[in-house]
């Protein structure tokens, strides 16, 4: 398999508005059902994956075309006020039927009035208009973290019991998680939705804390705080400050896509752990764009703050300098594997048999619930796929092949092409919801922030004038 060419340059406009239409796409199609199944969730799934595949395949056209960057905007526009609709007559959470929402819709429309000054960046007032725009988006999610004090979800309690196992010195690797749901668990095929065991009264699932240690120790933050929720705000904000910080073309526009997501303050709300893998890869490509030294180590936490963040370990050369040799490979990928053991070994030597048990979960059943396109196919034939198992896996070599075809270098390539791996895995997985693809639409983000403001390549042989900017 052929490695990107060593001379192809960042990202250009032409990008763009693919990456618009898969943001809002995404964010539509975990909107409908909140990220289960549901046949039009799947037709903007398709939408949205097809926007993300054009968007790849653009960063290698490198010419910045003024209609492009017009129609990135106009598609902005169109998707941010769809995005305010969408917040505005549905409910941004659950359980928020006998809620009063007065103060949620007074800081939306502040958030949506400050919107306009923030996506134009109007030169008069920047820091001020900016500063109220993210204070707007962090009332509101403060407002749904207040208004649900106990979210009735498993990634939430067992969050906060094992960071209370923590504090009392044991190992959270090595303890039960508390079952909320009873025998309520139980699956269609047989067994139950964790594929672990049950203890005999339902009341606990044997095993530890299923997510690795970048995750606990950022939910640990919030809950030194008093609520681990306050992390996910903090990481939201974060990541808005990130893309701004991309200084690309597009970036204020990126930043308002992903705060006005319509499922974002369920991502809060329920405290969704992609959450913070979202505010990783901001910074990385943050990082990245401004060529930080620090974009090493901010790649090896990312890559492994999930299980499923290490299919973006091949995306790393992406963001290494052309042109490549092994000095320059060594001082990129040394780091990032010296910043990835540096938050995982401490809790490997503390029991390395709990904490690999607890995240290489095995026999996870087939959810049918979930918004995938074997959900749909099943749904039509009455059956699973064959091999279905074995699906995700297989698209990834695909999906690798045209990363490497034909997506750009620098931070812009290297994100739309992590929205598209991880939107193609979880497309054709067993199971996946609205917490797998907000890290795609987080991603997408990332990459329309960091498209370039000019064209980097050399005009032709005879001419001097520099290329065209959009």
């Amino acid at each position: 398999m052929a490695l990107p060419p060593v001379g192809r340059p960042e990202a250009g406009a032409l990008a763009a508005p693919f990456a618009v239409a898969g943001i809002v796409f995404l964010g539509r199609a975990i909107q409908i059902n909140s990220g289960n199944y549901d046949p039009a969730a799947v037709g903007f799934l398709v939408a949205g994956v097809a926007a993300l595949v054009l968007a790849v395949a653009a960063t290698s056209r490198p010419v910045v075309s003024g209609r492009a960057a017009a129609a990135a905007l106009g598609l902005g526009v169109i998707g941010l006020v769809y995005q305010f609709y969408q917040l505005t007559t549905e409910p941004p959470g659950w359980d928020l039927h006998t809620q009063p929402m007065g103060t949620y819709l007074a800081a939306l429309a502040a958030l949506e009035i400050l919107t306009v000054p923030q996506v134009l960046r109007l030169p008069a007032f920047r820091w001020a208009y900016t500063a109220g725009w993210l204070a707007a988006f962090a009332v509101l999610a403060v407002w749904i973290v207040r208004a649900t004090p106990d979210p009735f979800i498993d990634v939430y309690s067992w969050t906060k019991y094992s960071l209370e196992v923590l504090g009392e010195g044991r190992n959270p690797y090595a303890a039960w998680m508390p079952n909320l749901y009873g025998h309520d668990i139980q699956h269609r095929d047989g067994g139950n939705i964790y594929g672990r065991p049950v203890t005999a009264d339902a009341q606990w699932v044997q095993c530890g804390y299923v997510y690795p240690p970048v995750l606990l120790l950022s939910a640990g933050a919030g809950y030194l705080a008093g609520e681990i929720r306050w992390a996910h705000v903090a990481a939201f904000v974060a990541s808005g400050l990130a893309l701004l910080g991309c200084r690309g073309r597009f970036a204020a526009l990126a930043a308002a896509l992903l705060l006005t997501s319509p499922r974002v303050f369920l991502m809060v709300q329920q405290s969704l752990t992609d959450t913070f893998c979202v505010g990783l890869v901001a910074v990385t490509a943050c990082l990245a764009s401004r060529s930080s030294r620090l974009t090493p180590w901010a790649f090896g936490v990312a890559v492994v703050s999930k299980q499923y963040m290490i299919f973006l370990i091949p995306l790393g050369l992406l963001l290494v300098p052309p042109p490549w040799d092994r000095k320059k490979l060594a001082a990129f990928f040394v780091p990032a594997a010296v910043a990835a053991a540096a938050v995982n070994l401490p809790w490997f030597l503390w029991d390395p048999r709990a904490i690999l048990r607890s995240l290489m979960a095995s026999g996870l059943p087939f959810r049918y619930e979930s918004l995938t396109l074997l959900s749909a196919y099943t749904v039509a034939a009455g059956t699973p796929p064959p091999m279905s198992q074995w699906l995700q896996f297989a698209m990834l070599v695909p999906t690798y092949a045209l990363v490497w075809a034909r997506s750009a270098r620098g931070p812009a390539g290297f994100a739309l092409s992590a929205a598209l791996v991880v939107a193609v895995f979880f497309a054709f997985s067993r199971h996946a919801s609205c917490n797998h693809y907000f890290l795609v639409v987080g991603c997408a983000a990332t990459g329309l922030a960091a498209v370039t403001r000019d064209s980097e390549v050399p005009p032709p042989e005879g001419r001097t004038e520099p290329p065209v900017a959009g």
